[in-house]
């Protein structure tokens, strides 16, 4: 639990992009008030709903969600209508990873599908971790949706090659020579 004076504001926002979870929500909603302040995107990994889970993705300009999520959050059963009713609870970026399907994007006004890329699964252990990551780099680059989707994608499914959340992370040059293959 987040108490003040524990978090400090030249190290939460001494990035070009915050990436918050939604695991302790008080610290979370502190630390999205100062990158907002300093004009830093902040994107949220959540998938657990809270009583101020509504607030924290409120004003997130990037809201990546596990698959449970939205119909965690809205108790609608139905994938897309849960996404689309959650699409209308924050201001920023909505996306869903759907394992080895992909991922779900909200692009101007419609659902959009990012197809789930091919490989030998051993463990997903980490593999939503690494979506974020490389969903981050995409950003970084500043490459159109689409590409940070399909290499977020890409990143996710070579890490699911090995056993445990970090040994099958993938370098930058495995997964473009991956991605020529596909």
């Amino acid at each position: 639990m987040y108490h003040k004076g524990e978090l400090r504001k030249e190290i939460v926002c001494s990035g070009k992009i915050l990436l918050l979870d939604g695991h302790d929500i008080q610290a979370a909603l502190q630390c999205a008030r100062w990158a907002r302040e300093e004009h830093i995107p902040v994107m949220i990994d959540v998938d657990k709903v809270e009583p101020l889970t509504p607030e924290l993705i409120r004003d997130v300009d990037f809201v990546v969600t596990g698959s449970r999520f939205p119909t965690l959050f809205t108790g609608i059963s139905d994938r897309e209508k849960a996404f689309l009713e959650l699409q209308k609870h924050t201001s920023g970026f909505l996306c869903t990873t759907l394992g080895f399907e992909g991922a779900m994007a909200w692009v101007e006004g419609k659902i959009i599908y990012a197809k789930g890329l091919k490989t030998d699964v051993v463990d997903t252990t980490g593999a939503g971790d690494v979506f974020h990551a490389g969903f981050i780099y995409g950003l970084l680059q500043n490459w159109d949706l689409e590409k940070i989707l399909q290499f977020a994608n890409a990143v996710a499914a070579l890490k699911c090659r090995e056993l445990g959340g970090r040994k099958g992370i993938p370098t930058l040059r495995e997964v473009q020579e991956f991605l020529n293959r596909s």
